[in-house]
């Protein structure tokens, strides 16, 4: 996570369309999420966003609480169906952007004081940040996947 939090604060900026960008942690715990436990999820929106966090403006804890609570929907939609396809993604994504975005304009108001004019941070930041994670999250997915089937080829040693 240390990584991607570092690639988000320097490589990704640079892929900007308009002021949206793609979240590449929102995406590993996303992808990481539906198809891992709720302690794997938790472990990975908590490092996740603290990285984050330690390489961006927000306040520290702030992107551990929206991923968290999209950890939460992702699982709580994952609990009702009887057996995941990756094309949920899609509506798990989006939804889990727009709450992301909503949270962390919330939490930018009241604990840094911002002023946020609402439609005009949508249309600038949130669409355009919908499109790449919409583009992405199935390259995300299938990377994810891989590393997910690896660990769990893995051996386990210990006592």
């Amino acid at each position: 996570m240390i990584v991607l939090a570092a690639a988000q604060s320097s490589i990704v900026p640079s892929f900007r369309l308009n002021s949206g960008q793609p979240d590449l942690i929102f995406l590993v715990v996303v992808a990481w999420s539906v198809r891992a436990t709720w302690g794997e999820g938790i472990f990975w929106a908590f490092a996740g966003g603290i990285a984050h966090d330690l390489l961006s403006l927000v306040p520290l804890g702030t992107s551990v609480i929206t991923l968290l609570v999209a950890l939460y929907v992702i699982k709580s939609v994952e609990d009702q169906i009887y057996s995941f396809h990756p094309i949920l993604l899609l509506p798990l994504v989006l939804f889990g952007t727009i709450l992301n975005h909503l949270l962390l304009f919330l939490a930018l108001s009241v604990l840094k004081g911002y002023a946020i004019d609402l439609i005009p941070t949508i249309r600038y930041f949130t669409l355009p940040t919908l499109f790449y994670h919409v583009v992405l999250i199935f390259p995300v997915y299938v990377i994810v996947r891989l590393f997910q089937s690896r660990i769990a080829m893995t051996p386990q040693t210990g006592f």
